[in-house]
């Protein structure tokens, strides 16, 4: 739809029109009508096709105090004003107010004061953000873990509950594989995580994100990772060992398990025995149960060469969870530690 009506105007003069609800890369046929005073009038058609809406990677980075903001994020669900505001908080950051112009004046959010009312985000719409520290966040929260030289995760967020796929293939080639979501192909949810098997080690792999009927393929460039080198030597057997690192997950009234969540965790050498630095992330799933559970033994360094050395006992366990609308969790507990406290989402 056209929202305004056309003004009269000097011959040979430009008007210009915006046309809002229109979908992405589809093609539509524009007749334009023009009339003078006696209501002589001229007619034309031509052709018109709307672009690409932009991948939903994308790495916001605000400043304290008015940022001006545009959203180039394909529209899986719901996105709004108040999805924005969310996003920024679970970042560390706050957003005090938001404000857009429309054709009918400004809107303005200011989170948690009931006299404002959320509205949704258009793509490609400008946005006055104010927030209170330098805040950078990525709004689906794209990660790949666990990579092996014959395996890979991928896992991500969505703003509604809807099914999730990866298509993937050779750098280069056709993303003719797919991969489901490690629970059932057919789950519903806000949280998505892909196990990719059988790739090939110390090799480049495209692939596009598919949530429910919307695909992100980063624009047009496709993401990108690379396996690891080939494991040297069997794997070692998981049973029984000291390096299953697990914990249980809650929502955030501290009682009803938070199943479906990501887990993440890494490792951070803190006494400088074995490798500086900190391995690759790892990844899990929570239960029904809000248990989880990840096997550390054969974690690798960040850039995959070779296995991670440290300390069964004086390194960190960096520990971080992705729940979606149930919100999110870090802690950070020793290697040593027996016992892992619950973790409560915010």
């Amino acid at each position: 739809s056209v929202l305004g009506l056309p003004i009269i105007t000097p011959a040979g003069s430009r008007q210009y029109f915006t046309i809002w609800g229109l979908l992405p890369e589809t093609q539509y046929r524009l007749y334009l009508v023009a009339r003078d005073e006696v209501v002589h009038g001229a007619t034309a058609t031509t052709m018109a096709i709307t672009q690409p809406v932009i991948s939903e990677k994308v790495d916001f980075e605000l400043y304290a105090g008015y940022n001006l903001i545009t959203l180039p994020l394909k529209p899986i669900g719901n996105y709004t004003v108040g999805s924005l505001g969310n996003a920024v908080k679970d970042a560390g950051g706050q957003i005090l107010t938001v404000q857009s112009w429309t054709p009918m004046g400004w809107q303005t959010f200011i989170p948690g004061n009931p006299a404002t009312t959320d509205f949704p985000m258009r793509i490609g719409q400008g946005y006055f953000v104010f927030v209170t520290d330098k805040t950078t966040y990525s709004p689906n929260r794209i990660r790949v873990s666990n990579i092996t030289g014959n395996q890979a995760n991928i896992s991500w967020l969505s703003d509604e509950e809807v099914t999730g796929k990866i298509c993937y293939g050779v750098k280069g080639g056709l993303l003719s594989n797919v991969a489901f979501d490690e629970r059932t192909e057919e789950i519903r949810d806000e949280t998505h995580y892909v196990t990719i098997k059988g790739l090939t080690p110390d090799t480049g792999y495209w692939y596009d994100i598919i949530s429910g009927g919307s695909r992100d393929d980063n624009n047009g460039q496709h993401y990108l990772f690379k396996t690891g080198p080939a494991a040297s030597g069997p794997a070692a057997s998981c049973s029984g060992r000291a390096d299953e690192i697990g914990g249980r997950v809650l929502e955030a009234d501290g009682i009803t398990s938070a199943a479906g969540a990501i887990v993440y965790l890494r490792i951070e050498d803190k006494d400088g025995a074995g490798n500086s630095g900190h391995s690759a992330w790892l990844s899990g799933l929570t239960n029904s149960s809000g248990l989880w559970q990840i096997d550390v033994a054969k974690v690798r360094m960040e850039g995959l060469e070779a296995e991670f050395s440290y300390s069964t006992v004086g390194d960190n366990l960096v520990i971080e969870v992705e729940g979606g609308i149930k919100g999110r969790g870090k802690q950070t507990v020793e290697t040593g530690q027996t016992s892992m406290p619950e973790m409560i989402l915010k």
